[in-house]
């Protein structure tokens, strides 16, 4: 039967807008994560070199190194609606 119905003039690609939408919901909430996950691993990496030998030189440079990468990804990801603008 549902091959006899023509089908709606413009029905096609509002299924692939739709389509292209949700994909790009995914793609956006992915890149999100995989920012957040890079400078968190950044940032370990340089609070671990960084105990390895504490001097003031270095704790102040991964203080800043994190205030710079890592804290700013909280704030894009609250901006985008991610999953810390849930606990706020």
């Amino acid at each position: 039967m549902s091959a006899d119905v023509a089908e709606l003039p413009g029905a096609r690609e509002a299924r692939e807008n739709q389509h292209l939408s949700i994909l790009g919901l995914a793609l956006r909430t992915l890149s999100a994560r995989v920012y957040q996950w890079t400078t968190l691993g950044l940032v370990a990496g340089a609070w671990g070199y960084t105990l390895m030998e504490p001097a003031p030189w270095r704790i102040v440079a991964a203080v800043l190194f994190t205030l710079l990468t890592h804290v700013p990804t909280w704030a894009w990801t609250r901006e985008k609606g991610g999953r810390h603008a849930e606990a706020s």
